[in-house]
């Protein structure tokens, strides 16, 4: 019985790691050095194992979601507060009313060290009850430092149930680089019920307000403000704000970073004092003689999504709670703020080349441009590439100017640019090696490179607000190898012939290819091989040929016989190999199946 089995393995031109250099050497000394590993790889073990076919592995693709980084030795502490309002405004047809309230948290640095790469956590998921953020929020904000002392403010938008008395506990966690980990689930004004941050409480909707000025003019990475007016007869005892009741607001793009309240004795129009101003407080006590609040919210635009806010303000006046009368209602007096923003930048992307083989290296440009030239600056600016990991990696040293290192990964080149002054241009290049992390690229392979705008502080943004794409296509040798000997059983002594055939279907020269054939034990050489191998020892053969060009072939003939004494029911296994080396790297060429050539009479188990 003869069995065949070719398995192609992978020639690393003198080099055991893809990534290395390779080390010249004289055409001949490559020759034997190509015959004596594929010897050396298949006596270890390759003869008595047939290689199954399989196709090239891919890396997972990673999010550009934060990761809270593993920390060094804590050099100062965080403290963190839920600031949000305790009782959510629920109308009486809730339907009609608000549905969406702001969560405030307050993150004290209370060290005496600055804090690095501050990460900001919420967990606020019940969506079988109807507590969930709303779509577009991200459940984590970063802040690159917070200093010894300072307070910084985040908010998130959310959704709470169409339900009167409904309850729930969500809670925050803050660290830093240099901090550990605090959290909470209590509400700084207490809780509504034990365990429960947070109750909807039914509000009647008789109270007045007015849109008195809204920012027309919004560009993405810029920040704009809305102002609200709300008046109110009566002494209450708080007050709670918010500049989105309608769960179709985007988040997502417009993003809160801070607020203001005046509290006035009456309407300044109308001779009214101001009372008292509140910062960074959507949920205001100890309100006093006050019946007039402006409140004025600070956003920036994160894209260029159009959307829609329908702020409301909730009375409390201890035994009832009221809130707008004319909440999200359009028309003359219209309670709702509709706004779009433009993007005022420009973001362009080139590669220094169409086609590219594996084991060579890409350079990208990314040029940046803020084409607005008279407005504010940009904030929270980010400029970042991500690569197609499969194909190979970013070199994370040639970034030019010097990237981000914490957002900077094999997978991705970023860049925080932070303020962007107007008629800023910038330009940035980094190198992308396509080794394929070790895994043999398909030629034709599309290597998919997208570069990003977008804005949000600290860390890579969830999502851009301008985009540029460039594709390269991946060149390979594409070989083919087979062997047949046209019988089906063998009779010692009975001469036949190995003929091997080696094709490159790709659409490049495959260069220092390399076919070695270790003839089976009981198999001998009964003449000479056609072409006559390049070098050759006792049981095996091997042949050279600097080019295989696309299209081009080579059949290589060996004739051979069984020797006297074969054993009946002999499972012969000639082993063909073939290898090349392409730009100095590892590649896997192809494999073909066994074939069984059984004597009569003769049974050999699969």
């Amino acid at each position: 019985m003869v069995i065949h089995k070719i398995s192609i393995l992978r020639w690393a031109c003198s080099c055991l790691m893809v990534r290395q250099r390779c080390v010249t050497m004289p055409y001949k000394r490559r020759v034997w050095a190509f015959v004596w590993i594929s010897l050396s790889l298949l006596l270890l073990g390759g003869l008595a194992t047939p290689v199954a076919a399989q196709p090239p592995s891919r890396l997972p693709h990673s999010d550009a979601a934060p990761v809270l980084l593993a920390q060094s030795t804590p050099t100062t502490t965080l403290s963190v507060a839920i600031l949000s309002a305790p009782w959510v405004v629920l109308d009486n047809k809730p339907a009609e009313g608000p549905q969406v309230f702001v969560v405030q948290i307050a993150i004290t640095n209370t060290g005496a060290v600055t804090a690095n790469d501050v990460v900001v956590t919420l967990d606020y998921n019940d969506p079988v009850n109807g507590w969930v953020l709303l779509p577009g929020e991200t459940p984590t904000r970063t802040h690159t430092t917070l200093a010894p002392g300072s307070v910084v403010y985040d908010y998130w938008f959310a959704r709470y149930p169409p339900v009167t008395g409904a309850s729930f506990q969500y809670a925050v966690r803050a660290q830093a680089d240099n901090a550990a980990q605090v959290a909470t689930s209590d509400n700084a004004f207490g809780n509504p019920a034990p365990d429960k941050t947070v109750e909807t409480r039914k509000y009647l909707s008789t109270g007045n307000s007015g849109i008195t000025q809204a920012a027309a003019d919004v560009s993405v990475g810029r920040a704009f403000t809305v102002t609200v007016d709300y008046s109110w007869t009566g002494t209450s005892t708080a007050l709670g704000f918010s500049p989105a009741g309608n769960v179709d607001y985007d988040p997502g793009a417009y993003r809160l970073l801070s607020t203001q309240v005046r509290l006035y004795s009456a309407a300044p129009a109308s001779g009214g004092t101001l009372l008292r101003t509140v910062n960074d407080r959507l949920y205001v006590t100890q309100i006093g003689a006050a019946q007039y609040a402006q409140t004025e919210y600070t956003f920036i635009a994160v894209t260029a999504n159009p959307t829609q806010l329908c702020p409301y303000t909730g009375v409390d006046y201890g035994s009832t709670q009221k809130y707008d009368t004319n909440y999200c209602t359009g028309g003359v007096n219209s309670t709702i703020i509709a706004f779009d923003s433009v993007l005022a930048t420009e973001l362009t992307k080139q590669v220094n080349t169409a086609t590219v083989q594996q084991g060579e290296s890409l350079t990208y440009t990314l040029r940046f441009t803020n084409s607005n030239e008279t407005t504010g600056n940009l904030l929270y600016v980010w400029i970042w590439d991500e690569a197609t990991p499969s194909a190979g990696a970013v070199v994370t040293t040639s970034l030019t100017p010097s990237g981000d290192s914490d957002a900077t990964t094999p997978s991705r080149a970023a860049w925080y640019l932070n303020t962007v002054a107007p008629g800023f241009a910038g330009t940035y290049t980094f190198t992308f090696h396509v080794d394929g992390d070790g895994v043999d690229l398909p030629d034709q392979m599309s290597i998919v490179n997208h570069a990003f705008f977008g804005i949000n502080e600290g860390s890579v943004p969830p999502q851009a607000a301008l985009t540029d794409t460039v594709t390269v296509t991946l060149q390979a040798p594409v070989i083919h190898l087979s062997q047949s000997n046209g019988l089906l059983t063998t009779d010692v002594g009975q001469p036949f012939a190995y003929t091997l055939r080696i094709t490159n279907s790709g659409t490049i020269t495959a260069t220092n290819v390399v076919i070695t054939d270790v003839l089976p034990a009981y198999v001998t050489l009964t003449g000479p091989a056609t072409p006559a191998p390049n070098v050759s020892g006792a049981g095996w053969l091997a042949w050279t040929w600097d080019t295989l060009a696309p299209g081009q072939s080579q059949v290589l003939t060996v004739p051979v016989q069984t020797v006297t004494g074969t054993p009946d029911g002999t499972v012969l296994l000639n082993t063909v190999t073939a290898r090349y080396c392409q730009s100095c790297r590892s590649r896997l060429c192809a494999q073909g199946g066994d074939g069984r050539n059984r004597r009569p009479r003769s049974y050999v188990a699969d």
